[in-house]
């Protein structure tokens, strides 16, 4: 077996979920590993959502869409050379480039409160001091008292974001967003709250996170796999894929089995755009989209138009 061959084999059981977590913990790694690494892995991936593929998929029936949709979008529009890039059912490959948080600092004797701003067009990647990881998505911010969160670790959020929190039974680690908070020891999740007026959504995908409404009643506890959705007083559980947390770290997003308006209100959020809709069709369909967050926003409308035949353009 060729090196290329064990790659694709590893491509294609990570896709399917029969790794295990040995093998999945390998196959991040190469993802990491070389930017050239997630280019190939996302083409795949989307070629495998657009299909909406069974257990059954090969890899040549993969890569044989990946040609048919590649040449279908060169149809639609010239492209340059130094511009060519592969965008297949939503997602756009290209290298992978993190944001710099924007670090704001307001001192004074006490508190010290520490604001974290993620840029508007990409990811901001934030290390707290005491160990845990934020992967902030666009339009998001954390802020804490930065004097006394070694004791209470207790922080405020609005936006989107993954936590890593870095395990401490002593002291639990507080998220306090607009219409929840989020208690947890030491655990991988992605929660979502940009306003009271929103669901408020949390998804696990290691460890275990205790959810409470905004006055601090317990609402439930979250076991891996599962994402809870609140709005106002309505809970609703269920299990889900969790995989795509990973793989918002390297700067990918991933919308799965969404209709087109909501996958157009993220893409105007991650890309600080208004949308348009120009024609608009399969309105009670599901898409499963990913592209990499730092793309160009028109190429991704091109590939949903190639896809879905709705065509959107970006208010001036």
């Amino acid at each position: 077996m060729t090196e290329t061959d064990r790659i694709d084999k590893l491509v294609l059981a990570y896709l399917k979920g029969t790794l295990d977590e040995g093998e999945k913990a390998c196959f991040l790694e190469w993802l990491e590993e070389d930017p050239a690494n997630l280019k190939y892995y996302s083409e795949i991936k989307a070629v495998y959502n657009h299909l909406e593929t069974d257990s059954h998929v090969t890899m040549r029936t993969l890569k044989a869409e990946l040609r048919r949709l590649n040449a279908a979008i060169d149809r639609r529009k010239p492209w340059t050379t130094a511009r060519r890039m592969f965008f297949i059912a939503g997602a756009v490959a290209c290298l992978l480039a993190f944001a710099v948080a924007g670090v704001v600092y307001y001192c004074a004797d006490a508190p010290v409160i520490k604001t974290y701003v993620a840029d508007d067009h990409g990811m901001t990647e934030v290390e707290l001091e005491d160990g845990t990881h934020v992967w902030l998505q666009p339009h998001s911010t954390l802020s804490y008292d930065a004097s006394g969160f070694m004791d209470d670790r207790c922080v405020e959020f609005v936006g989107e974001a993954v936590f890593d929190v870095a395990h401490n039974p002593a002291s639990p680690f507080v998220i306090s967003a607009p219409g929840i908070k989020v208690k947890v020891l030491g655990t991988i999740f992605r929660i979502c709250n940009f306003s009271e007026n929103e669901p408020a959504e949390t998804v696990l995908a290691e460890g275990s996170v205790e959810l409470m409404n905004k006055e601090g009643n317990y609402l439930v506890t979250l076991n891996p796999g599962q994402k809870a959705t609140y709005d106002s007083s309505v809970l609703q559980v269920k299990d889900v894929m969790t995989d795509d947390i990973a793989l918002i770290r390297y700067g990918i997003r991933i919308i799965r089995e969404a209709p087109l308006q909501d996958i157009v209100r993220e893409l105007e959020r991650d890309f600080d755009v208004r949308l348009r809709a120009v024609s608009y069709t399969l309105k009670d369909t599901l898409f499963t989209i990913s592209y990499v967050q730092d793309a160009d926003v028109q190429d991704v409308l091109e590939l949903i138009e190639v896809v879905s035949g709705s065509k959107f353009q970006i208010e001036e």
